[in-house]
């Protein structure tokens, strides 16, 4: 953590914490926070929006034709975290069958398994398996396959944090994590 990119203290503030490390300290919630009416409004809109497509998605014989599209645009943007160039047309080029260029083929590859990752997870919850760490292992599994991954760590926990532009470093030797015995109170 940067202590010095926090240049507001409107939201909260920087401290050290008692072991050394640096924590963000949120503002206290308010305790009576009253909804603007236009706010109450457009959630109330956005509610009956997402009752209408509820039940747009009951009608259709595959619902997954309506959920798919943004399935995609997920995947895409969530795989950018790990520095994916993909875009989604290039995503869905790829889906049709069109072969990516060289340089394209690994960034495909793991936006497509970001997908069946999902997919997966999904259908597992359909048939009722539990949300568990036994389901985030199998999801993890299909995030990795592919040529050049690593069966190392297929459907493993993480032992260590990454960080940005790809670096890793254990969670020891980390300057920004949490206390290892966290009150859930920042330092006064």
């Amino acid at each position: 953590m940067q202590p010095d990119a926090f240049t507001s203290q409107e939201r909260g503030t920087v401290r050290r914490d008692t072991t050394g490390f640096w924590a963000f300290c949120p503002k206290p919630l308010p305790q009576d926070y009253r909804t603007p009416q236009a706010l109450a409004s457009l959630l109330d809109e956005a509610t009956g929006a997402v009752h209408r497509l509820g039940g747009v998605g009951r009608l259709l014989p595959n619902p997954h034709l309506l959920i798919g599209p943004h399935l995609r645009i997920e995947a895409v943007l969530s795989s950018r975290i790990e520095g994916t160039k993909t875009e989604v047309t290039q995503l869905l080029r790829v889906e049709a069958g069109e072969k990516p260029t060289p340089d394209e083929a690994d960034d495909a590859r793991e936006v497509r398994n970001y997908i069946v990752a999902m997919q997966h997870g999904i259908e597992r919850i359909r048939e009722g398996f539990p949300v568990s760490i036994r389901l985030f292992r199998e999801m993890h599994e299909r995030l990795l396959a592919g040529p050049g991954a690593s069966t190392a760590y297929l459907g493993s926990c993480a032992r260590a944090r990454s960080g940005s532009a790809g670096t890793i470093s254990p969670m020891r030797s980390s300057s920004h994590r949490r206390p290892t015995r966290w009150s859930g109170r920042c330092p006064t």
